[in-house]
């Protein structure tokens, strides 16, 4: 019988059982961003769900962009869903959103005296929430506007100290799709 126990960290996925039926996970803070490519059918959806779902029993905070508007419906109105996009409109916004979280929180870091959310999560009694954006059919976003992938690197990189991830999925995880 496999019964998943809940991971310790600062925002724990669970990615399944390793060869001997053991749970398996990671802390998102390990590895905060990621690229999940695959064909159709070939396992990117449930492993989306997978994610997402160990993040929200994490208390994380969710950004989700689904441009087929049919992966992600299901999460609306969930507290720990900031916002479901299906737009590059909307993917401009949440990315807005959450650099003036990132900013915010380098702004207080700095002003404490602490270099890392994990850092000043360990001492203080309001700890900052991980906060991560979920990007579906990233490829999709991209032939709509190219110019959406500047931003987005940018939080991508700094995101890390300020407890932010990117996660993105797609069926063409070519250099056309996802720069360097």
């Amino acid at each position: 019988e496999l019964r998943l126990q809940r991971s310790k960290g600062y925002a724990p996925i669970s990615l399944g059982v390793d060869n001997e039926g053991s749970a398996f996970s990671v802390d998102l803070q390990t590895l905060p961003n990621l690229l999940i490519g695959g064909t159709p059918g070939s396992g990117k959806s449930m492993l989306l769900h997978s994610i997402i779902m160990s993040l929200i029993e994490g208390n994380a905070k969710l950004y989700l962009v689904d441009p087929k508007m049919v992966e992600f419906n299901h999460y609306n109105g969930m507290k720990a869903v900031m916002g479901i996009e299906n737009s590059v409109e909307g993917v401009y916004s949440i990315i807005k959103s959450v650099s003036e979280i990132m900013e915010h929180r380098f702004r207080k870091l700095s002003s404490e005296g602490f270099r890392d959310v994990l850092s000043y999560n360990a001492v203080s009694r309001t700890p900052m929430r991980p906060v991560v954006i979920v990007i579906d059919e990233w490829a999709d976003i991209i032939l709509q506007d190219k110019s959406i992938q500047k931003p987005l690197c940018v939080v991508a990189q700094k995101g890390r100290a300020a407890g932010i991830s990117v996660i993105l999925a797609t069926q063409r995880p070519s250099s056309e799709v996802i720069p360097g």
